[in-house]
């Protein structure tokens, strides 16, 4: 008797995770709000603007087909530093825009993972303070973007963290680098 009761609890609980895993599995249209330190690949970069810089962003993701989504974001950069080297003040504004499908593996308990890939376009503004170079450079930088991170779903909002690669280069110089932040965001 104990052997059955043991099972039916067994089986109640593995019906339960199902049920939950797929009430979650459902992916609905999406919005969030994402945060990231951005750390640059170039040693250039690094160089001139020194440690990690704040990235904030805005993705939305809707639906495809089964467990496939698409994605796209625009995002925004502001960095301080000191040019190389002569050290005078500098400051790099970076507007990356994305789009492309991510693929989402939906675990029990709201618990979602996933990996996502899709072209970037940037446009690049430096503003360096020395009389000896131009003042004021806006570029075009083109590239892409790899998504992975894990997500939370409570009712109708969700919190997920992240980790992507952004490759981006500009004239033959790279301003792309990895970036690990946390986002939170709401489905309708």
């Amino acid at each position: 008797r104990d052997c059955l009761q043991t099972h039916f609890l067994l089986i109640l609980i593995a019906n339960v995770s199902a049920a939950q895993a797929w009430e979650c599995a459902c992916p609905s249209t999406r919005m969030e709000g994402r945060i990231a330190a951005f750390i640059p690949d170039s040693e250039r970069f690094q160089d001139i603007y020194k440690a990690a810089a704040p990235y904030y962003q805005f993705e939305i993701t809707w639906p495809t087909c089964q467990n496939w989504m698409g994605w796209a974001s625009v995002s925004y950069l502001y960095k301080d530093g000191r040019s190389v080297p002569l050290k005078d003040k500098t400051t790099i504004q970076m507007v990356p825009i994305g789009a492309g499908i991510k693929y989402g593996f939906f675990l029990p308990k709201c618990f979602e993972t996933y990996m996502g890939v899709g072209p970037s376009y940037a446009w690049v503004h430096t503003h360096d303070r020395s009389s000896f170079v131009k003042s004021r450079i806006t570029k075009h930088a083109f590239g892409g973007v790899l998504k992975f991170g894990v997500s939370k779903r409570y009712n109708w909002f969700y919190t997920s963290a992240f980790f992507d690669y952004q490759w981006l280069f500009t004239s033959g110089r790279s301003v792309g680098g990895a970036l690990l932040g946390g986002s939170i965001g709401v489905e309708f």
